[in-house]
């Protein structure tokens, strides 16, 4: 929860955390569905490159989720940070929300990009 535009340091990196879990699984799913449909099929000329770098997206987010989640657990829970200038890049606006534990009005059908 925010309080006078602050929130825990420790509460935020959690989010983070869990948002880049989020995106390794999705990533993971990717991965399984590209792979699914190179079945029996003949690969061209760097698909299998690009299959490599899908999958170290998925083992770099999961790294990374890993050491977020990690840090969060070894912050203090007395450190407040300001989450606006942290989030001003952030482009989902529904993605930013869940960093701070504010809730969205629906305002369109679930999963349709907002950037589009």
């Amino acid at each position: 929860m925010i309080a006078n535009g602050q929130l825990p340091l420790q509460q935020f990196l959690v989010r983070v955390a869990h948002a880049i879990g989020a995106a390794a699984a999705l990533s993971d799913d990717c991965q399984a569905h590209v792979g699914d449909l190179f079945d029996g099929v003949e690969a061209r000329d760097g698909d299998h490159h690009r299959l490599q770098r899908l999958d170290l997206l998925s083992q770099t987010l999961h790294g990374l989720a890993h050491a977020v989640g990690e840090a969060a657990a070894r912050a203090p829970a007395t450190i407040m940070v300001d989450p606006a200038p942290i989030l001003s890049g952030i482009n989902l606006r529904a993605l930013a929300a869940s960093l701070t534990g504010t809730t969205l009005a629906e305002d369109h059908p679930a999963g349709e990009c907002e950037m589009f």
